[in-house]
């Protein structure tokens, strides 16, 4: 039965990707004794375009990770390409090749009932060899499968980065000095002149007119490479007259496998990954210009080239350009127009000149040290991943072995490894190096001064800036530490043996060994360097050019590479190090103060107050600054109508200036104390650099803000906080880049979960970004942050008022705040200070918001109601975090006893666990009930994944209903069979998830005159009746059943058994709190013990639902008495 299950299960190509269906059909093989190459002949079969199952089944792989790596390349990441662009027709087998394809295409085979064959050619009858096609064995034991030089043709190696399926070749010298490729398919392997280390699968097709390449490729390894416009007139069109989209052209130069010294031009039409399905297209018009012959003869195609005709490497530069540009001649685009032709062309002379040169290189000794100062092990098991993702680490793996920056590792040490998604949709993988990176002594290596470095540029008129390609596997780790650099995955450990990144150290290694490559350069002053940047700064073209010489034959030497689409060759203005250097000035470029020169007017007081916070906190910088601020502080008085007139927009205007110029705005200065300041919020993100200065006080660097977008402002404050940080290291690299800072936010908790190895996801990803910095997180609370706060809200106007804005305007109108605050302007006050024109409280070396009269209700709600009606003390230390009245304490401990709710409902903790819900008039139980979620668990087989969790805050009896979801209409459902057995209560307590908060609901428990009380958002535990069974079911569930996906039918047991054993609180069973009886069922006494375990306690069960009863009202008796004596203190 279950072979045939497996045989009837084939790929369904349209509508599923092959790795899903790879996966449920292993699941169906894990019943059968089969090997390896047995699984993977199975599986091919279940591919029924023929051409497919032909390369499935030349794969040879060794095991079935890699044989899905191969069908992954081959359909396109998982999705078949439909197209008949391969340029050549699949081979029918032996057994019919002889009928019409429609003939043939019609048989049955009586045997596995699949179409294409007859029964007597049926490999699954016969169990057929999937090599040769004979009977008697299976493709794992072909002899003819290590048979002469056709099974080394046959195999097909993976391209372990390109996604690419590249087949084996064999290459030969014929006596008249021809050279021969041959495969049994028309695919070959081809390198790219700018990607030399890289191989792509390259499809040779006659007959498509020109030479195509995948977008995708072009984005990941063709980005130095300028896309040019295709003429006008170019139509391409594919099967049926179908348009083909092409989004430019790209030159450059190739040469096939094994004929690594012959490189030949062509022209690559960039089109949709769907148009074809391997890395590129070689056309007609590649072998019309080449010469290169692609012959089919006996199974084989051959790609014929006279040697002759062969284009030397050394040569490359004479070669004409065909119909365009040669790949240099991209640069011309980035020049001045200004420029004359001769200029122009000695600068490609130049580049040409020393790419083509055969320059000697120098052995390299710089290998970087690692000084730990802690040498404790730190060991992390591979974290968990899908099936494609292993896929895809498994591939970069053997792509970073392939090159030698890793090599299999038995190291203590061990990190963990994250994928990362790149711009183009691809993975990179990133190592979790936060275990090492603890561990190290921080260099102190001397940065170069910026100030300095600007000094150096005055008078110069022309520039050309040259970016390196970042130093992560350029440099070598010494043999001894590689060892701390290991890390984790399902397929092994490994270990780099060239610098990673997030190796917090890796931009002050690779600082010193720029600095002593290039130390004759930068001891005559022909170049300036800082990290990967190089200027060369000269008053004369030809000047620059003699020094672009002399860099770009050290850069070879060293194999030191450019970012070529980066650099930028004699330009007259130039920016370097955040300045726009030019001949005539040197000025801070503008991007970096665009956060405050692009402040509107604001348009009322909530927007006014942030810009006076902002500029407050630099007040120290601005002379006379009360003076200049005071038309602005009038419109923030009580009974002023928001006038914004021509006198406030000059007060306004002046103070933009101010912050954007000296002596507010300074210099960075490398070796300067820095902090870097950021804040997010719904509206965006906001940032300043701020280094301390001669006389001890914080000035601004630089400042940035930027609006969040759509998907962004989904996010939850946590995330949106992390991602202000990653976006403001990624503005101010070029300052921070190797420094030693500390970054101060007012999200506490994100200075604790960056500490954490297990964290979001999301999370992890971006805080990989911190590992090439060092820096210390603080943080500080946010009424210290208005500065910052101000530009991450600004970015959008605000029109409503929150309590927190109203508490700001109420506190300018409070006749006792305000004499407070006109007498602190005269006198030196200790326990009061203004801020912005504010008060505030010190209290503990911090600054509180002295909040109004009127507002001290409002600030008490927010942080009791809101905070999911905590205690006094609880409730005063999350006011006292920001706020401050007279009378804190007395006045938040009347608000409580006076709080509905909490008498009502309210959980104690400890022993007394449980018995705070108790309101007088309740003494039947089903008034007040508990409604929950818990799972996902394990999916049962008629697809029930969650439990619904209902109980009675009286007697504490649970009800537990299986729901396949957590959508209102199955919690509706399960309701209704409840109130139909035992009435309406008079309220329900539920948490705030979607089911509870739906229109559907609200009108439900409308209609039946329940009230609905939801707790507090994230504070999940102010529903903590539910949450203890919640617990409980976790543990009992994972015990109680062998099988996870069986839960379902275990479940009236564990209702039973919770609801006929021991409850602490009433001192007897709920079940005869509800019925004065225990129910009868078969005892599970194993699963009592456990109950009871869990509880911690082993007691007699009460006899009378009476006397359960008259044990709660003597709970509430002690309740009361408790509260009288809290409230007596």
């Amino acid at each position: 039965m279950t072979l045939s299950r497996v045989n009837n299960r084939v790929w369904k190509t349209h509508t599923e990707k092959f790795v899903d269906y790879a996966e449920e059909k292993l699941k169906l093989m894990q019943f059968l004794t089969l090997t390896e190459k047995e699984k993977i002949e199975l599986l091919a079969d279940g591919v029924k375009d023929p051409s497919l199952r032909r390369f499935a089944l030349n794969t040879w792989a060794a095991d079935i990770p890699e044989f899905l790596e191969h069908m992954r390349k081959i359909t396109e990441d998982g999705v078949v390409n439909r197209r008949q662009d391969q340029g050549y027709k699949h081979q029918p087998k032996e057994g019919y090749k002889h009928l019409p394809k429609s003939t043939a295409m019609e048989k049955t085979c009586t045997h596995c009932k699949k179409k294409g064959h007859w029964a007597k050619d049926c490999y699954i009858a016969k169990r057929a060899c999937y090599n040769c096609g004979q009977t008697g064995h299976l493709s794992a034991a072909c002899p003819k499968k290590k048979s002469g030089i056709s099974s080394t043709l046959n195999h097909l190696d993976r391209d372990t980065d390109t996604g690419a399926m590249e087949p084996l070749t064999s290459s030969e010298t014929t006596s008249d000095g021809v050279y021969l490729i041959e495969n049994e398919t028309p695919y070959v392997t081809v390198y790219s002149y700018g990607n030399r280390n890289k191989s792509f699968c390259a499809l040779a097709d006659t007959g498509s007119p020109v030479s195509l390449i995948k977008r995708s490729i072009y984005n990941e390894y063709f980005e130095n490479y300028k896309l040019l416009q295709i003429r006008e007139n170019l139509h391409l069109k594919g099967i049926n007259n179908s348009k083909i989209i092409t989004h430019g052209k790209v030159h450059d130069q190739i040469c096939l496998e094994n004929l690594k010294d012959q490189w030949f031009d062509i022209v690559l039409l960039v089109v949709d990954d769907s148009t074809i399905a391997f890395d590129m297209l070689l056309g007609r018009d590649f072998f019309s210009k080449t010469k290169i012959k692609l012959i089919y003869q006996n199974g084989t195609f051959k790609f014929e080239h006279p040697s002759d005709d062969a284009v030397m490497v050394n040569n490359i530069f004479s070669i004409d350009a065909i119909d365009e540009r040669d790949r240099y001649d991209i640069i011309l685009d980035e020049l001045d127009n200004d420029l004359d032709f001769s200029t122009k062309n000695n600068l490609l002379q130049v580049l040409r000149k020393i790419d083509a040169t055969e320059i000697e290189p120098v052995k390299d000794e710089y290998k970087i040290r690692v000084h730990l100062k802690d040498v404790s092990f730190f060991r992390y098991a591979p974290r968990r991943m899908s099936m494609t993702e292993k896929l895809e680490l498994k591939k970069i793996t053997d792509d970073l072995l392939k090159q030698g920056i890793i090599k299999p590792s038995i190291s203590p040490y061990c990190s963990r490894v994250v994928l990362v998604n790149k711009r183009n949709g691809s993975k990179r993988m990133c190592v979790d190096l936060r275990p090492l990176n603890q561990r190290i002594f921080p260099q102190k290596y001397p940065f170069p001064i910026i100030e300095d470095q600007i000094d150096q540029l005055y008078g110069k008129k022309i520039f050309t800036k040259l970016d390196l390609r970042d130093g992560f596997h350029q440099i070598d780790i010494h043999a001894d530490d590689t060892k701390y650099f290991a890390f984790a995955t399902p397929y092994g450990q490994y270990e780099y043996v060239k610098m990673p990144f997030g190796y917090s150290e890796a931009s002050a290694e690779f600082q010193k060994h720029i600095l002593n490559i290039f130390e004759p350069l930068l001891r005559e002053g022909k170049v300036l360097l800082y990290i990967d940047d190089i200027l060369i700064a000269t008053t004369t073209i030809a000047e620059n050019l003699e020094i672009l010489k002399e860099v770009l034959t050290t850069l070879r030497r060293y194999n030191l590479e450019l970012n070529i689409a980066k650099c930028l060759f004699l330009k007259k203005e130039i920016e370097f190090l955040g300045y726009l250097i030019s001949a005539k000035k040197i000025s801070l470029n503008k991007r970096h103060t665009q956060a405050i020169l692009d402040f509107a007017y604001p348009v009322n007081i909530k927007q006014l107050q942030g810009f006076l916070g902002l500029t407050n906190y630099f007040r120290r910088f601005i002379k006379d600054y009360a003076l200049k601020t005071r038309p602005l502080h009038n419109l923030t008085k009580k009974s002023v109508d928001f006038n914004f007139d021509d006198q406030c927009k000059q007060s306004f205007d002046s103070l933009k200036f101010e912050l954007t110029s000296a002596p507010v705005l300074h210099i960075f200065n490398p070796v300067a104390e820095t902090e870097l300041h950021t804040d997010a919020s719904g509206q965006g993100f906001g940032a300043i650099l701020l280094q301390k200065q001669i006389n001890g006080k914080m000035a601004p660097i630089v400042y940035y803000s930027k609006a969040t977008n759509d998907s962004e402002k989904k996010y939850h404050s946590f995330e949106l906080e992390t991602m202000a940080i990653v976006k403001a290291l990624e503005r101010f690299h070029v300052y921070l880049q190797g420094m030693t800072f500390r970054v101060i936010t007012d999200c506490n908790s994100l200075a604790l979960a960056v500490k954490k190895i297990n964290i979001n996801p999301r999370i992890a990803r971006w805080t990989l970004a911190f590992q090439n910095y060092k820096f210390e997180l603080v943080h500080r609370s946010s009424n210290k942050m208005m500065h910052v706060d101000f530009l991450s809200r600004y970015t959008t106007t605000v029109n409503t008022i929150t309590a927190e804005d109203e508490l700001m305007f109420r506190q300018l109108t409070d006749p006792k705040l305000k004499e407070i605050a006109e007498h602190i302007e005269l006198h030196e006050s200790k326990k009061f200070s203004l801020i912005d024109g504010l008060l505030f409280k010190r209290y503990k070396e911090m600054d509180l918001f002295v909040v109004p009269e009127n507002m001290i209700n409002n600030i008490i709600r927010l942080n009791h109601d809101e905070n999911g009606h905590v205690g006094i003390e609880k409730t005063m230390n999350a006011i006292l975090e920001h706020y401050w009245f007279p009378g804190l304490k007395l006045k938040i401990k009347q608000y409580i006893d006076n709080c509905i709710k909490c008498l009502s409902y309210n959980i104690a903790s400890g022993k007394a666990e449980g018995e705070m819900q108790i309101v007088e008039k309740d003494t039947i139980p089903f008034q007040t009930i508990h409604i929950d979620h818990f799972g996902p668990l394990e999916e049962t087989s008629d697809k029930y994944r969650h439990i619904l969790v209902i109980i009675d805050a009286f007697t504490k009896f649970v009800w537990l209903f299986p729901t396949k979801s957590t959508g209102t209409n199955e919690v509706i459902e399960s309701l209704e069979t409840l109130f139909n057995l035992l009435g309406h209560p008079k309220r329900i307590i539920s948490d705030r998830g979607t089911a509870f908060t739906s229109q559907n609901f609200s009108k439900y428990i409308e209609e039946n005159d329940v009230k609905h009380v939801m707790t507090a958002v994230a504070f999940s535990w102010a529903n903590g009746q539910v949450e203890r069974v919640n617990r409980f079911l976790k543990a009992i569930l994972s015990k109680i059943t062998n099988d996870p996906t069986e839960w379902k039918k275990q479940l009236t047991v564990v209702q039973h058994v919770i609801n006929n054993t021991l409850h602490k609180a009433i001192n007897s069973t709920p079940s005869k709190a509800l019925f004065g009886f225990n129910q009868r069922r078969k005892e599970d006494e194993q699963l009592r013990l456990l109950i009871n375990k869990l509880r911690k306690f082993d007691k007699k069960y009460e006899e009378l639902r009476a006397e359960v009863q008259s044990s709660a009202q003597e709970i509430n008796r002690k309740l009361q008495e408790y509260n009288k004596s809290q409230y007596d203190k």
